[in-house]
Formats: C-alpha cells, structure tokens, sequence
C-alpha cells in the first residue's frame, strides 16, 4: 500500500522561527489553464504559517496569513505536475491583498506525484481515508502554527503507517529547525528507506549533511532530488549552495543560471550566488552588475544598501581599469 496526500511532504523552510507579528495579510493564488484537480500549498519562508488549499480546476485560492517577507507557494496537480514560485511579500494593496498568477502551462513532470497517482482497492480505502483525515489534522495544525500539536499528529501517523515517509520526514524537519542535526538525519534516512524517491526526504536529507559537513554526501542527496523535479527550484537551490561550499564554480553557475530564470525570488537569492561565482572566476564586471540586479529586486532587503554601494564601487573601479587597459593599447 502507497499513502499519497496532495502536499506529501513540507519543506525544512517551514519550521524557521520568526519574531512576533501581529498583523495579517490576504494572499490570492489564481491558477490559470487548470482544467484538473489540484492542491496549493504556502508557506512563509520566516515562519511556520503553512496553509493547503484543494480546487477542482483553475481557480483563486485565498490564504489569511501573517506578513512575512517572502513566502513559497507549490501547486501539485493530479497529473503528476508541480509548479513551485516564491513570492515577494512587499507591495500590498489598499485592501491588504497580494495576489499571485500562475498557470497550467509553466508546471514541471514530477515522479514522484506521478508515482502517487493510483487508484485505491476496496480493503485499502478506509485506511487511507483515515490516514487522510490525519494528514488533515496535521495540515490543520501547522496552518494554525501550533507546532507541538502538529507534532504529535506526525507520531500518529507513525503509528499508524511507520513505512510512510510523510511523517518520518516532517519530524526530521522539526528536529532540524531545533538543532538536533543527528536526530534529523535518522528520521530523514527513515524516510528515504520508505520512499527513496520522496522529493523532500533527498532534499532534506541533503540539507542536513550540508550543516554536518559531508558535502559529497549533500551533493548527492540534492542531485537525486533534482532527478525527482527537473528543474525544481528547490533542487536547484540546494545543489547551487552545496557546490558553492566545495568551491566548484563552474558547475554551479549554470545551476544558478537556471535557478534565477525559473524563480528570481527564491529565498537563496540566486543572483548573489552568481556575483560569488563570477568574482571567483574573475568576471568583476559582470559580478557587480548581478548584485546591483538583486538589489532592484529586493528594494527592502536590510543589506540592500549596503551591497548596492559595493557594487556601484566595484562597477566604478572596473570603468577605471577599463580606460587603463584602452590607453596603454
């Protein structure tokens, strides 16, 4: 038997801790060209808010949230396809509405939702019926953001289905988000035996042996879950930030190059990888103009300031060393 659920498993994203906030804000989600049923989910990427919606085809999906500056929203379809973006928390209307459009047309083929996609036997619809209405508590839960409570919905389900990565995963997230590196990686490689083809579990897994240092290990992980979603952005982004740690330049600038055509906002901020890479390679120029690129696009970053002046000097430095270079010619 194969628990499948419209959003398997969360990102580690979900469970960073966040100061206090009082306000909210409406989030819209309209998918366009959806003529098949399909899940949206979003999480904040500061902290723990997590809300799913299920829509029967192409819709607006309303998310009630707290401000966040940035917030990651995944479509999963029936197909099998997935569309994932971040979004930009700044800009909000007079009504306190920030609206999203995505489409149909722009998702990516998704093993791993398509191996989910099955029909389900008499004798096994009421166990999954029930695990269903579990998984719903626990989304439940973490929308809510009573973290404990969602928790201990995982341990249920473990109960319940311990071959299933769903809550294996989750609980490594948690106990990653709290620091316990080594308990993590057990409820990760628990996952993984369940599934080895959880899109999330290698994503994690991978995560944690970067924080450990075994970053063969991260690189590989981070690949398998590339293979999982070609073209996911958060594969991309880990195998990016893996390979910027072994100091492998070249392969990980065309992995940035992908990353910033296929979500520019992404929470590692690809562009800023991409002047690492390219003041490795010897590239200032063009290094300095991807910083001033990303502080045009975070105007409200805390250190837009600050990067946005050392990139005007570097820029001013390169026009000097340029008409250097044209006057002893």
């Amino acid at each position: 038997m194969r628990f499948s659920t419209s959003f398997q498993c969360l990102f580690f994203c979900l469970l960073l801790s966040v100061s206090g906030i009082s306000a909210e804000l409406l989030l819209d989600v309209e998918v366009r060209n959806a003529y098949e049923p399909y899940s949206v989910a979003v999480a904040a990427l500061e902290g723990t808010y997590y809300g799913v919606r299920t829509e029967a085809r192409g819709t607006v999906s309303r998310f009630t949230m707290p401000p966040a500056g940035y917030a990651m929203v995944e479509v999963r379809f029936t197909s099998g396809h997935v569309l994932s973006r971040t979004v930009r928390m700044e800009g909000v209307a007079s009504d306190g509405r920030i609206r999203v459009v995505l489409s149909r047309e722009d998702a990516i083929f998704a093993h791993d939702l398509n191996k989910a996609v099955r029909s389900i036997s008499a004798k096994q619809l009421a166990v999954e019926t029930q695990l269903a209405r579990m998984v719903a508590r626990f989304e439940a839960e973490m929308e809510a953001g009573h973290l404990d409570a969602a928790e201990e919905r995982l341990w249920e389900l473990t109960e319940l289905y311990p071959e299933g990565a769903l809550a294996w995963n989750n609980l490594g997230a948690i106990e990653l988000a709290r620091g316990n590196r080594e308990h993590a990686a057990d409820y990760f490689r628990r996952a993984l035996q369940a599934d080895s083809g959880c899109f999330e579990s290698n994503l994690n897994f991978s995560r944690v042996n970067m924080l450990q240092g075994r970053l063969e290990t991260a690189l590989k992980y981070a690949r398998e879950a590339g293979k999982v979603r070609r073209g996911h952005p958060s594969a991309l982004a880990q195998e990016s930030s893996v390979l910027l740690l072994m100091e492998r330049y070249v392969e990980a600038r065309s992995v940035l190059e992908e990353l910033l055509r296929v979500d520019p906002y992404h929470g590692s901020f690809p562009e800023l990888g991409l002047a690492v890479v390219l003041e490795e390679l010897g590239e200032r120029t063009e290094a300095a103009q991807h910083v001033m690129a990303w502080t045009e696009r975070h105007p409200q970053h805390p250190e837009t300031q600050t990067l946005r002046g050392r990139a005007r000097q570097a820029l001013k430095e390169a026009q000097v060393v340029a008409r250097g270079t044209a006057q002893n010619r």
